[in-house]
């Protein structure tokens, strides 16, 4: 019997992340349950310094640049259209849909009541020591469909 060999790596794969929104959205309610809303908050943020360190150490230079490339990566990868106004002061992102959120009702699952937070207090940790601030114009708890906005603090 001839033998065969497959090289493969695992960047040869299609990217796959929805199953991470899945358990990621029984994390967020088992911690609410368990922990509060407040719960919810400090493991997110903790999450985030851990997760996002290189991006957060990038954003401090003063540039959103590093912010913009990354959420164009995501969205491409999630296959999810982004809308991004940019400029050096300011940039705002809108989505009609949340990748994460659609999976989940996908799976029949009903998004996690700390769901927002996923977005909410992942962006404000990841400029909480950068020159910029983030906000949260629009969030809808049903679709993810939302619009998202960085701003360079004043002095």
């Amino acid at each position: 019997m001839e033998k065969k060999v497959v090289n493969k790596k695992a960047s040869d794969n299609e990217y796959f992340h929805l199953d991470f929104h899945l358990s990621m959205n029984m994390l967020l309610d088992y911690i609410l349950t368990n922990y509060g809303y407040e719960g919810v908050v400090e493991y997110i943020k903790q999450f985030t310094k851990t997760f996002h360190k290189p991006l957060i150490e990038n954003l401090k230079n003063g540039s959103l640049l590093p912010l913009k490339e990354y959420i164009e990566e995501i969205y491409i990868r999630e296959k999810c259209q982004v809308d991004i106004t940019y400029n050096k002061d300011k940039l705002i992102f809108f989505i009609k849909t949340c990748p994460g959120i659609t999976h989940i009702l996908k799976n029949n699952q009903q998004p996690s009541k700390a769901y927002v937070e996923t977005y909410n207090t992942l962006y404000k940790t990841i400029c909480e020591k950068s020159p910029f601030s983030y906000k949260l114009i629009s969030f809808n708890k049903e679709t993810g469909k939302s619009k998202h906005q960085f701003t360079r603090r004043t002095i």
